[in-house]
């Protein structure tokens, strides 16, 4: 793993670490990362994706969402401002 970025700033500041802390960072390297990603609905299906987003608890918010095709496609979109709320009432 000597491209890795983690090894390289390990490199740069060796001298001035303190102990332990080059077994943490490869207990950082070595961990699992599952990447999340967007996936296709069926063939002749659209998805539909929302989300919701508060500056605050509670704070102003704000609500929007897309529509695909199976092909990936976007095909409509909107945003909203949604006042002020919690972050879980704007997430409904």
């Amino acid at each position: 793993m000597a491209g890795h970025p983690l090894m390289a700033i390990w490199g740069l500041t060796k001298d001035i670490m303190g102990a332990g802390l080059h077994e943490k960072i490869n207990t950082l390297i070595s961990k699992k990362i599952n990447v999340v990603g967007w996936k296709y609905p069926p063939q002749d299906w659209m998805k539909l994706n929302v989300d919701g987003y508060s500056k605050c608890n509670p704070g102003l918010t704000a609500t929007g969402g897309l529509i695909r095709d199976c092909m990936g496609s976007w095909i409509r979109g909107f945003a909203i401002n949604t006042g002020v709320c919690t972050s879980v009432r704007v997430e409904l």
